[in-house]
């Protein structure tokens, strides 16, 4: 078993990094400046199903309070439970009993609740809604994931913000076997993928030495492909070089998510997740990789029914693996280079239906947290929940006033992309024709 001390100082010297384009027409010019480090990742939990944010920040007074307990009824969450922030809002909003484990991270100012977000394409109210250019099919699952996770126009395009952003600004790196900064963990993420480039597709543990049976078989036909120098024809190198690079790719990535670390990470999906997250940031100059991108995913938030049990559960799941991966950030001196948010599809319905749940809606809230992130605030605006309330469609679906493109374009700003790119890979924010303004919010630190 190899061990953290053994790992780290191997990696640290393996290889180093891919040079870069810094023409005018770049969208990495000025990667280097004062607010960009050399060493960055970005972490992204998609909360899958829709996450009713409406109960994972819950208003403590005033009349924000009472609109909330009148349309949300039997779903109401008691605000004596739920976990101050003191964050001098008019609606006293409060964390949600089960993200307690995140407590720690707002008095550090490392915690950021991003209120009322969402795919948009232009600011809608309810008076103009019915004539407003709004993301298509805008309450289906695989519609709506493919708009927060590319970017929110009026046709579905899998192209990932991520994996675009690493395209463009050049920060696709060359390790082994030339593998790109991009680790799609949870299985089926869009943004850490495009056309130009495939993120590689890990589990959480090493897979089966596939090369190796019991009677020896698959070596002794590895070995036999291996024979570069023995092939004959075009195809034949080509499996050589395949099997070569596979034996390669499985002995780098088994030895990363076999290797032993101190840290506690907590024996769930999520946990696990990010504990095979954490062995790849740490194992980065190894893969020859100054920029990752990671997407993971907590599924199961798409609570029809049985809501209140199902989502406390999901979110103490996301708090306490989110805790226990930033704490081990901060053993390794790598807190302040890597950032998580949380996203998720679309909200739920403000009104509970006949089964104790909740349906598809529009406008929830999500999480960032890291080192470089301006937290201990709240981002955004708490809409009015009454009835009147310019906000509010049928069956009290909220519409969203921050876009899901501003917060992703501004993650994007933090590693290297800058107006050319955003204009390209966000067209609701383009500078000239978008409709979304600004570009990117000030959710960082200052340099």
């Amino acid at each position: 078993m190899v061990s953290r001390r053994r790992f780290l100082q191997g990696g640290a010297t393996s290889f180093g990094f891919s040079a870069f384009s810094l023409t005018p027409s770049s969208a990495l010019a000025g990667l280097f400046d004062s607010c960009s480090g050399a060493n960055q990742a970005i972490v992204g939990i998609d909360l899958a199903g829709g996450n009713d944010g409406f109960n994972m920040l819950i208003p403590s007074k005033g009349e924000a309070l009472e609109n909330y307990q009148s349309v949300r009824s039997a779903l109401a969450i008691n605000p004596s439970g739920c976990v101050a922030l003191n964050a001098g809002d008019s609606a006293g909003l409060m964390l949600h009993p089960a993200l307690e484990s995140l407590k720690e991270f707002w008095h550090e100012e490392d915690l950021l609740p991003i209120v009322n977000v969402g795919p948009l394409i232009e600011p809608v109210t309810k008076s103009t809604y019915d004539q407003a250019l709004l993301p298509n099919q805008l309450f289906s699952h695989s519609h709506q994931s493919s708009m927060v996770q590319s970017y929110s126009d009026t046709k579905v395009a899998k192209q990932g913000f991520g994996a675009r952003t690493a395209w463009l600004t050049e920060s696709i790196s060359t390790g082994v076997n030339d593998k790109v900064p991009l680790f799609d963990i949870g299985g089926g993420q869009i943004w850490t993928n495009s056309l130009e480039h495939e993120a590689n597709s890990l589990g959480v543990s090493p897979p089966k030495d596939i090369f190796n049976d019991a009677h020896g078989r698959d070596i002794t036909l590895f070995e036999q492909l291996n024979s570069i120098e023995q092939a004959d024809n075009i195809y034949h190198q080509y499996y050589s070089k395949v099997t070569t690079d596979s034996r390669n790719m499985y002995a780098v990535f088994s030895e990363i998510l076999a290797f032993q670390i101190d840290d506690y990470f907590p024996e769930t999906r999520l946990g696990e997740q990010l504990e095979a997250v954490f062995k790849l940031i740490l194992n980065r100059h190894r893969l020859g990789q100054h920029k990752q991108y990671f997407s993971c995913k907590l599924g199961g938030f798409d609570t029809h029914s049985n809501q209140l049990t199902t989502q406390h559960q999901l979110l103490k799941e996301l708090a306490d693996a989110l805790e226990a991966f930033h704490n081990a950030l901060k053993n390794a001196g790598l807190y302040d280079e890597v950032i998580s948010f949380t996203h998720s599809e679309f909200g739920r319905t403000l009104i509970p239906n006949a089964t104790q749940g909740t349906d598809h809606g529009w406008g929830s809230h999500s999480l960032l947290l890291g080192g470089a992130i301006q937290g201990k605030q709240l981002f955004g605006t708490y809409p009015s929940l009454s009835d009147d309330s310019e906000s509010l469609l049928s069956r009290g679906r909220v519409i969203p006033t921050l876009s899901t493109d501003q917060i992703h374009a501004s993650l994007m700003s933090w590693l290297g992309l800058r107006e050319s790119g955003i204009n390209t890979l966000f067209p609701t924010l383009d500078s000239t024709s978008g409709k979304i303004k600004p570009q990117v919010l000030d959710i960082f630190k200052s340099c």
